[in-house]
């Protein structure tokens, strides 16, 4: 229902105007599924399609899919009425009539508009699960359709619900150096491979993935490789590819995964979008990263219920759930238009100590609260000597619910702004102590059921 729901949503949008409209589906939503809909409207109504990828998995997945859907597709250069190829193919001075990109929230780049401005499609759709950037581009479209969200999935059974094993803290990551909006690939990387990892990557697959199937992602091809071969040698059969794996040698790894023969698949960022494995019901996270993209899509890969899994396990080493939230946590807010946002100083976030008060300031953490004038400590600096990694146990996350923290207790909402008002502190004190209680409530609640089940 909710794939003809978003059928019928970008139709409208094309019929009022809006040329270029993105599709957003959580991973295993079935975006493919519910773009070959419109793309064989398009072929029985004698239009030309051509379709967009960046990666040789998903255009091997496209092509079987317009297999499925019945229509005749080939490469840039055939006379098929569907054309799929790559955006770093040379495609011939063609034109379409819907063009369709797929991962979407790579479409701003400039290979992709330098390819969109050559096709010159009468209508543009854009397919992804995580419609945001991190370069402070907007998304370059004109409407955006929700097919559904992932608790919306979750709930009605589509989808595998997660649960989250941490062995790290954000706080150990404040050593960590930012290129961009993400940590540095090889700051990321020393810290993981300097010998004191927060937690036993080897000995958690062992105690916790039964027999589950598993996808891991290491901080480097070299971290990856080397988990790879400690996990072979600890008794769980593991294979490993990276960008310079043979082609038929990656298909034979997928095929290892999606059939038992191998119990981990172990990369570095090959398998964060664009494949699909059913069967992998854990997700291994030895690394760290501070974007939401990767760590979305990376969690996905273990959402789709191929086998009898109810939950998807992520082992996460870098406490990245505790950084970046749920994979099932609402998206933020979806900016349209190619303008660039002004460059600037980014706002900064924190909360005081003392009255709890929410802050929001730039370019620096404030010294003093404004509004009960307690001192706020100041983060160390980023610098990879003051990163430190320990052993530590692998402690389960437990998040409650969005709509638990959207149904306010009122009375004790009222109870704290007269607490606020009393002791001079901002009105923002009330509300952020309001959630604080509900979770702790809800963890208290969650501690009470599983004592009693």
């Amino acid at each position: 229902p909710y794939q003809q729901q978003a059928i019928s949503a970008i139709l409208r949008n094309w019929q009022g105007g809006a040329r270029r409209v993105i599709l957003e589906l959580p991973t295993g939503g079935g975006k493919t599924l519910t773009a070959g809909h419109l793309v064989r409207r398009a072929v029985l109504r004698g239009e030309r399609v051509a379709i967009l990828a960046h990666r040789r998995e998903l255009l091997e997945q496209l092509g079987n899919a317009c297999e499925v859907w019945g229509v005749t597709h080939g490469p840039p250069d055939s006379d098929a009425p569907v054309l799929i190829g790559s955006v770093q193919q040379r495609w011939p001075d063609v034109r379409c009539d819907l063009l369709v990109i797929d991962e979407a929230h790579r479409a701003a780049a400039k290979s992709y508009r330098r390819k969109v401005e050559q096709l010159e499609p009468a209508r543009e759709l854009h397919l992804t699960a995580t419609p945001v950037r991190t370069d402070r581009q907007g998304l370059p479209a004109d409407a955006h359709v929700i097919g559904a969200e992932i608790r919306e999935l979750q709930d009605a059974g589509y989808l595998r619900r997660e649960r989250y094993l941490v062995a790290g803290d954000p706080d150990h990551l404040d050593g960590l150096r930012m290129s961009g909006d993400d940590f540095a690939r090889a700051s990321v990387a020393d810290a993981f491979s300097s010998g004191k990892l927060r937690g036993d990557i080897v000995g958690a697959v062992q105690q916790h993935l039964g027999d589950r199937q598993a996808v891991l992602f290491g901080a480097s091809v070299e971290a990856s490789a080397d988990l790879c071969d400690r996990l072979n040698a600890a008794g769980i059969s593991a294979m490993h590819v990276d960008g310079n794996t043979a082609k038929d040698q990656r298909a034979a790894s997928f095929d290892a995964i999606r059939t038992g023969e191998a119990r981990v698949l172990c990369c570095y960022d090959v398998a964060s979008e664009g494949v699909d494995l059913p069967t992998v019901s854990c997700v291994i996270m030895a690394t760290a990263t501070a974007s939401l993209i990767r760590w979305r899509q990376r969690i996905g890969r273990g959402l789709r219920p191929g086998t009898y899994h109810p939950d998807c396990l992520v082992l996460d080493a870098g406490g990245n759930v505790l950084r970046l939230g749920w994979a099932s946590d609402p998206m933020p807010e979806v900016r349209l238009g190619e303008k660039r946002r002004a460059r600037g100083f980014k706002p900064v976030t924190t909360r005081c100590p003392s009255c709890l008060a929410i802050l929001t300031c730039s370019p620096a953490r404030p010294e003093v609260c404004p509004y009960c004038d307690a001192d706020i400590p100041r983060l160390p600096p980023r610098s990879i000597s003051e990163t430190v990694w320990q052993d530590g146990q692998w402690v389960e996350v437990i998040s409650p619910p969005p709509e638990f923290l959207r149904e306010k207790d009122w009375r004790l909402l009222r109870k704290l702004q007269r607490q606020a008002r009393a002791r001079g502190y901002s009105h923002v004190w009330a509300y952020a102590r309001h959630d604080d209680i509900r979770r702790e409530q809800w963890r208290k609640e969650v501690a009470r059921w599983r004592a009693t089940h």
